[in-house]
């Protein structure tokens, strides 16, 4: 083991771990401005080199942590203003958009050093930056969102830069190709008309697909079909909450269902072996818990071993 692999100053190597401690926006329980650190410090206690030989720190490592603890209690209050109905959206959109603004430099800045820019969120909505950024930078970019909520609600309590909005804003104001969702077991009516009318967006209900493994298809059968959909590159947005909630208790908006631990890596290592130029992912939603920042610590390091 080493004191941490998210702990590296300097930029260099093929990584670059951008830490973002923003939830302003989450909407049930506010926690997951405090997974970044909690990762940081569970990072200590994993071991580095994967059963199957893979090392992404031996690949090199660099990180950065984005100072956006100011614009988080800001918007943060102005959103709790907002929900008592005394309170105004701008207030909060204002710093939502200057922490997009910082992550799209961060995560341009990455890319343009040949890296691949891993975001530790934070809640879904304060990484829109990131895909701004990607999206301009590779043509025909998809997203592949593991997650247990669709995020395709015009706005959520009255606001576009919600958790609650942030793929429906990524299909409206970026370049995209495409979205591939998996694992989603919670949402609106107007989410479920998106998804049918919007031929960008492919899913793969996690109802579905327990269903017909229950009927004796096989995960592999299904991860083939899943990456069968993505293009040619593609970054992985993976909310935690796409997980089993017994892996992630403390996430502000856990769902029964969702991943194990294994069908997760499978999924992401086969996007990984597919020849698809993964180049990028972000993990958001952790809590600061210890059995959430573990797991959470886990499964970051888990994604880059998918971009080796």
């Amino acid at each position: 083991m080493m004191t941490t692999w998210f702990d590296v100053p300097e930029a260099a190597g093929r990584f670059h771990i951008i830490e973002l401690p923003f939830a302003a926006t989450s909407s049930f329980r506010r926690v997951a401005h405090h997974g970044p650190a909690a990762m940081r410090e569970a990072s200590a206690q994993i071991d580095l080199q994967l059963i199957d030989g893979r090392c992404p720190a031996d690949a090199g490592l660099s990180a950065e942590r984005l100072s956006v603890s100011a614009m988080h209690d800001r918007a943060a209050t102005a959103m709790d203003a907002l929900r008592a109905g005394h309170g105004d959206a701008a207030a909060v959109i204002q710093p939502c958009n200057h922490v997009d603004a910082l992550l799209e430099a961060a995560v341009s800045a990455a890319v343009g050093r040949h890296q691949r820019p891993m975001v530790i969120g934070g809640d879904h909505g304060s990484v829109f930056g990131a895909f701004a950024a990607a999206s301009a930078a590779y043509d025909e970019l998809g997203l592949l969102q593991i997650d247990a909520h669709a995020d395709l609600r015009k706005a959520y309590e009255g606001l576009p830069h919600s958790h609650a909005s942030i793929m429906q804003r990524a299909l409206d104001n970026t370049p995209l190709a495409g979205l591939v969702q998996v694992g989603v077991r919670d949402l609106c009516a107007e989410e479920l008309q998106r998804i049918r009318s919007d031929d960008r967006i492919t899913c793969f209900f996690d109802e579905t697909l327990a269903f017909e493994r229950l009927d004796g298809d096989l995960w592999s059968h299904q991860v083939a079909r899943i990456v069968e959909a993505l293009p040619e590159k593609v970054w992985i947005s993976f909310d935690i909450d796409g997980l089993d909630p017994s892996l992630c208790p403390g996430t502000g908006t856990p769902v029964p269902g969702g991943l194990s631990w294994t069908m997760a890596c499978a999924l992401i290592d086969a996007v990984g072996r597919s020849g698809r130029q993964l180049v990028g992912a972000d993990l958001c939603e952790v809590a600061g818990t210890p059995t959430d920042a573990i797991i959470g610590s886990r499964l970051a390091y888990r994604l880059l071993a998918a971009m080796l």
